[in-house]
């Protein structure tokens, strides 16, 4: 397991936002970032489903994965070339004001190369 995902299933913040930005300045290949960020947040998930984390490490280690990628969004972006492989539309149901999921499914989506409208949270089924 690398650095990063050990950092980010750990919760060690200061850690993911240093070698993040490492990352970028040494001009990584931005995919390799994301699955890096991918392998922690399953390792998190692992730990919720036996208990050893709870609803509030799922929301900090989301807050960290939404954060590291608003740094590497930009190189993603830059890096796409062609036609998007599809368009995907995304949100989270009325009633429901939950949207780490969803951001990171979008986010996810992005890196892979589809296109994503984002509809936000609380939206009607209309």
């Amino acid at each position: 397991m690398s650095e990063l995902a050990n950092a980010l299933a750990n919760l060690e913040e200061d850690k993911v936002r240093q070698l993040v930005q490492q990352r970028v300045n040494s001009n990584a290949d931005a995919l390799s970032v994301v699955e890096e960020l991918r392998k922690g947040m399953d390792i998190v998930g692992e730990r919720y489903k036996s208990k050893e984390y709870f609803l509030s490490e799922l929301i900090i280690s989301g807050e960290m994965f939404k954060e590291s990628m608003a740094v590497i969004e930009p190189r993603l972006k830059a890096g796409k070339k062609g036609e998007p492989l599809g368009k995907m539309v995304l949100g989270t149901v009325k009633g429901d004001i939950h949207n780490i999921g969803k951001d990171i499914v979008a986010t996810l989506l992005t890196a892979a190369g589809f296109e994503v409208y984002d509809l936000g949270i609380d939206v009607p089924p209309e």
